[in-house]
């Protein structure tokens, strides 16, 4: 994600070439050793903040100020309570602690919320923690070495304004400028940290549930729906953040998506339906296969079954075993699975008597998310290559430059040494994993890693610009070429995109920091280890609690409480490449080709409208975003944006003080409770298991 931007955008910085910067300080403390391990430390939990956010709605935040407020409270009271004996922990030191946090928590877009595990449920394959540190910190790795060499083009010569920076460095200005403001902006950060752990706290001990209002909803009730408001303030916090275009534009995804479009799917019978039925046990001798449309869960002792079963497999399931329960609860799906055939139902009844009392099923999430992620994801998917091609200039631009750049002096330029050294280690370390995890042939990992820098030096470019960093549209760029010289094969198309992806967001990341740097007279070739060490910190600890999140990716994600929007869409190219059309649910395909139109046409009305015509435009990538996450996502972000929106009318000064700042503290204390528990509940099991 892009470094939010504030009002510093329109200072002289933003791009003028009038702004002369400090020369580089090289006397005032920079890398030391305490603000490399804040940020480190920081940055590694802030992960788990992205990880945990990422899994629930496709996206992370941007965490520099966030770091930059923890960091100046901590060292500031540390040095307040000690009677300054502890040094002051300089501006220079935090910019230092902000790369490293920044580069720490951005490590979810390495692959952890979309590649990875769509790759686990593709195929099975899982890594483990070690190699799947070294895998997240290799895709790092190559966007960290692409901005070494985009930097003095990018931000020296062509002065581009990189608003994210600019954000940063007017932070740390105003902070060691008026201490007083940090404090307090540190203190709604914490209220909102603690009023948002504790609410879900509440919800994890069951002390607030959810609540659905008493109506039906195109012939379904709306907890079915899922039309419900949860008792957890996370996606408060993020339609805060987002805005209130972008929160109505989901909202009005979520009742086109789970209001009309997918109730209406089922009712015509497009969305085949999941029956269960309740068993204690399998019997001894049956085994059922991970991919049978029959499945077993020993959790919620349930056996289930998807679509409607034909008088052929009931004889086969029923031959496997003369137990009693087992032969029943067949029988049972058997009769409950014929619901949308009224007279071949009455005849299976008749030949299943015992069964005939099975109650009908209903709508569900998962169901209807298997046939509605495919019009949402081609609506995101198009609509971002649309908006991306939007940016030619910018692309014509990253490969050319301004020109004129000899004449331009820096003093802090990168050595080439280092980009050379680094653009050798990235390739090979990236080619080498590809091959030996993946099994993905070396020819394909060099041009995948050779097409990653190309994609990295456009998608800086773009965010350089508009502070917007396209790592999915980059990713998608990928997918569909590896679909086209890889076909049939997921580990190529997904995990080329994943260098893609993960090097365009820490590579846009590193820039913004340069940025900062470059406006304090910060030294790059410092930054740049702290990037280093930051990306491997987050590695290690983001990989970690992703693997705590979702032991099991295959029966956790696409689900309510893990809806992985980004999961979806990245799996849904792969798989289209590798089965063809086969792979679609029945009706779907004239919902994605209107959902394809769309894309077309609301990114080009945003863009050719005037600006009081384009805020009407709802976001192709917000409506298409509400096809593959539960509607009380929607409902919850909807009203944080009401929230935000209403603030900013009644207190507008207090708003562009600390809404930033109390959303992003609502996020991190929702997120950290919920890694929690899911770290306490592993834990508990781990105990149980090994017993006292």
């Amino acid at each position: 994600m892009p470094k939010p931007s504030t009002s510093a955008e329109e200072t002289p910085e933003s791009g003028s070439h009038a702004f002369v910067p400090p020369p580089v300080d090289l006397v005032s403390p920079q890398l030391t050793l305490r603000a490399l391990l804040t940020g480190m430390i920081l940055g590694a939990v802030l992960s788990i903040c992205n990880v945990y956010l990422g899994l629930k709605i496709g996206w992370g935040t941007n965490m520099s100020i966030t770091g930059i407020l923890l960091a100046y409270a901590f060292w500031g009271t540390l040095r307040g309570t000690t009677g300054g004996r502890v040094n002051k922990f300089g501006v220079l030191e935090n910019n230092i602690n902000q790369s490293a946090c920044s580069a720490a928590a951005a490590v979810s877009s390495a692959g952890l919320v979309a590649p990875i595990p769509a790759l686990t449920m593709l195929t099975g394959a899982e890594l483990s923690w070690f190699w799947l540190s070294i895998w997240v910190f290799a895709v790092c790795l190559v966007g960290i070495t692409v901005a070494t060499g985009l930097r003095r083009q990018m931000i020296v010569v062509d002065r581009l304004p990189f608003p994210g920076g600019i954000a940063c460095a007017e932070t740390l200005r105003e902070i060691y400028g008026h201490g007083a403001e940090a404090m307090r902006r540190v203190a709604v950060l914490g209220a909102g940290a603690v009023v948002a752990g504790a609410v879900k706290v509440a919800e994890i001990t069951k002390l607030a549930t959810a609540w659905a209002p008493k109506m039906s909803i195109n012939g379904y009730p709306a907890s079915v729906l899922d039309f419900k408001l949860e008792p957890s303030l996370l996606m408060v916090g993020v339609g805060g953040l987002i805005g209130f275009r972008a929160a109505a534009s989901i909202t009005l995804g979520a009742i086109l998506a789970w209001g009309i479009i997918g109730p209406s799917a089922v009712t015509r019978g497009d969305i085949p339906l999941t029956v269960t039925e309740s068993l204690t046990a399998l019997p001894a001798e049956v085994d059922l296969a991970s991919n049978e449309t029959l499945r077993f869960s020993d959790g919620r002792a349930q056996l289930s079954f998807k679509g409607a079963m034909t008088a052929d497999q009931r004889e086969a399931f029923l031959a496997r075993s003369d137990d009693p329960a087992w032969r029943l609860a067949i029988d049972r799906l058997w009769v409950a699975s014929q619901w949308d055939d009224a007279e071949h139902a009455q005849a299976v009844q008749a030949a299943a008597p015992e069964a005939a009392d099975a109650p009908r099923p209903t709508a569900n999430f998962g169901d209807m998310l298997a046939w509605l992620l495919w019009p949402g994801v081609t609506l995101m998917v198009v609509a971002s290559l649309v908006s991306f091609a939007f940016s030619w200039r910018s692309m014509i631009r990253a490969f050319t430059g301004s020109g004129g750049g000899g004449a331009v002096q820096d003093a802090g330029e990168m050595p080439k040494a280092w980009f050379i050294a680094g653009a050798v280690v990235a390739l090979v370390l990236s080619v080498i994993l590809q091959n030996a995890l993946f099994g993905i042939l070396v020819w394909a990992a060099i041009v995948g890693v050779l097409l990653s820098f190309a994609l990295a030096i456009v998608g800086s470019r773009v965010s350089g610009e508009t502070n917007i960093t396209p790592v999915g549209a980059m990713g998608k760029v990928t997918q569909l070429i590896f679909g086209v010289i890889v076909p049939k094969s997921a580990a190529a198309n997904l995990m080329a995109a994943n260098v893609t992806g993960g090097a365009a967001s820490q590579c846009a990341d590193l820039m913004h920091d340069f940025k900062c740097g470059w406006m304090l007279g910060a030294s790059p070739k410092k930054q740049f280890i702290a990037q280093v060490a930051g990306a491997f910190a987050g590695s290690i600890v983001g990989s970690y609690f992703y693997l705590v999140l979702v032991p099991d990716p295959e029966t956790q994600l696409l689900t309510t409480e893990w809806p992985a929007p980004a999961v979806a869409a990245w799996k849904a190219v792969a798989e289209l490449f590798m089965v063809g059309l086969d792979a679609l649910p029945a009706g779907v395909l004239n919902a994605m080709a209107w959902a394809a139109a769309a894309g077309v046409v609301l990114p080009i009305l945003e863009k050719v409208l005037p600006k009081a015509g384009r805020k009407l435009v709802p976001s192709a990538a917000s409506i298409g975003l509400a096809f593959v996450v539960s509607p009380k996502y929607a409902i919850s972000m909807f009203i944080g944006a009401v929230i935000a929106l209403v603030l900013g009318k009644l207190f507008p000064r207090w708003t562009e003080r600390f809404l930033i700042t109390v959303c992003a503290g609502i996020v991190v204390g929702d997120s950290l409770v919920g890694a929690g528990d899911a770290f306490w509940t592993m834990f508990a099991s781990l105990a149980a298991a090994n017993g006292p």
